[in-house]
């Protein structure tokens, strides 16, 4: 059996060797994936990404599989639930976050224009750097009132949904 040549941070668990060769860099174009690799990279903050893994069937649990239109209807007791909720992460400021979150692109969603479009509107051209494309991200985040996308958070996000190329030199899922 011939071992994959996988960037470095996936060789530390089992769990992130999943993570990596499943699921990070892969395309997204599903609204509900897309809302939860946002709500899981603003939840990672500080954290390390195993740790959110661990956490994340709890919170799929928690959050209505991060359906945005189910979480942009939820009331102030949902949200202090979630507080108490011993299984999850229990960082006020990152679910007042998610729920904001959830209530804009749910309205985005209605109107049209999901998050796979709004990703879209600014990863047009191929040929722009990348860093201005992430930066454009953010101001159109930071524009719709979008919490706690700062540029890191919407490099790791374009990242995981597959914008971005994730995957370091070396790397046999690097694409470029």
């Amino acid at each position: 059996m011939v071992d994959k040549q996988r960037c470095h941070w996936a060789e530390k668990s089992n769990a992130l060797c999943r993570y990596h060769d499943e699921e990070w860099g892969v395309f997204q174009t599903d609204e509900t994936a897309l809302f939860e690799a946002m709500a899981l990279e603003i939840f990672q903050a500080g954290l390390r990404w195993e740790l959110i893994l661990r956490y994340r069937p709890a919170l799929r649990k928690s959050f209505y599989q991060f359906d945005p239109q189910r979480l942009a209807v939820v009331t102030p007791d949902f949200f202090e639930a979630r507080l108490r909720d011993e299984t999850i992460i229990q960082n006020r400021v990152k679910i007042q976050a998610v729920l904001i979150n959830a209530k804009i692109i749910a309205s985005s969603i209605a109107h049209g224009e999901g998050l796979n479009q709004l990703i879209a509107s600014v990863m047009l051209d191929p040929m722009v750097p990348e860093e201005k494309m992430i930066r454009e991200f953010e101001s159109l985040m930071k524009a719709m009132g979008i919490r706690r996308m700062g540029p890191k958070t919407c490099r790791v996000f374009l990242m995981a949904v597959g914008r971005l190329e994730p995957h370091e030199e070396g790397c046999q899922w690097r694409k470029t």
